[in-house]
């Protein structure tokens, strides 16, 4: 039984990274940064998000405001009385709230192309990341991910887009202010 749900997760996983890479090495709304120069694209993962469509799982942060130089840390649990699985703990996204609507403040080269894998949880464990929010970046992303933007006060959202459908993410707010 545990193998059929591996090799389902894992199978599912790879639809998830073959459409995920073409809209990683796609451009998204915006096609140059700041200061990052033309090498780098604004990430552009998934086009839905839901605070929470899969039961099994909850996607929480310690701090729903945010100064700068203050830590977030963000938890996937499996909530479930079984175990769950994850894709790598490097699918992620944090997006700003913009008139235009949610838009990703991480920016990615066109070589990159995260590994897929099934990460198997038992009940009360998952993923968790750390950041520190600082005026121009987010320290604690993953090496693969920049930040060419200045963070500004507002209103942004980390999205985990390493279960289910590959075009959605569970998603949690938080809110960065002076």
């Amino acid at each position: 039984m545990r193998r059929r749900h591996l090799l389902s997760a894992t199978l599912g996983g790879l639809g998830l990274v073959a459409g995920c890479l073409g809209r990683f090495a796609g451009v998204g709304q915006d096609s140059e940064p700041l200061s990052c120069g033309n090498e780098w694209h604004r990430l552009n993962a998934f086009s839905e998000s839901y605070a929470s469509p899969w039961r099994e799982w909850r996607l929480t942060t310690n701090r729903e405001s945010l100064q700068y130089g203050d830590e977030m840390r963000v938890t996937l649990t499996n909530e479930s009385d079984q175990e769950a699985y994850t894709g790598i703990p490097a699918k992620y996204d944090i997006q700003e709230r913009t008139e235009e609507g949610w838009r990703s403040v991480l920016w990615i080269d066109q070589k990159v192309a995260l590994t897929d894998e099934a990460l198997v949880h038992e009940p009360e464990e998952g993923l968790t990341w750390t950041f520190t929010v600082r005026e121009e970046t987010i320290e604690g992303v993953e090496e693969e991910y920049h930040i060419c933007d200045a963070i500004e006060p507002g209103r942004y959202r980390f999205a985990y887009y390493g279960i289910g459908d590959e075009h959605a993410a569970i998603t949690t707010p938080f809110e960065v202010v002076e």
